[in-house]
């Protein structure tokens, strides 16, 4: 887990002896097959500013081609420049109003 970006452990109130259920992404997965397959059956992952290009290394072919939803997750889940990206994107950045003296400009 990283600093700022946490995942939800359910209620307080759960039953101690009820087992969590595990998420389900059907949704995301079908999404994801549709794509690969309008997209000629190989694709590489990419958000808007990273591919997962420090995890080739887990991947098949140690490259960043995927042909089915798990190379896609896979990829994802274990890159750091995307974990970088959906849990930090901004920490370098400076705020527009006072990177120039109050946001007026002239």
């Amino acid at each position: 887990e990283h600093e700022g970006c946490t995942v939800g452990q359910g209620d307080a109130d759960d039953d101690d002896n009820q087992q969590p259920s595990k998420p389900k992404f059907d949704e995301l997965v079908e999404n994801i097959t549709k794509a690969i397959d309008e997209l000629g059956g190989e694709v590489f992952p990419k958000l808007m500013w990273s591919c997962p290009r420090d995890a080739t290394w887990i991947n098949a072919g140690e490259n960043i081609r995927c042909v089915n939803p798990a190379d896609v997750i896979l990829l994802l889940k274990s890159s750091d420049f995307i974990t970088h990206d959906l849990c930090h994107p901004f920490d370098c950045c400076i705020d527009g109003d006072n990177a120039d003296g109050g946001g007026e400009r002239g």
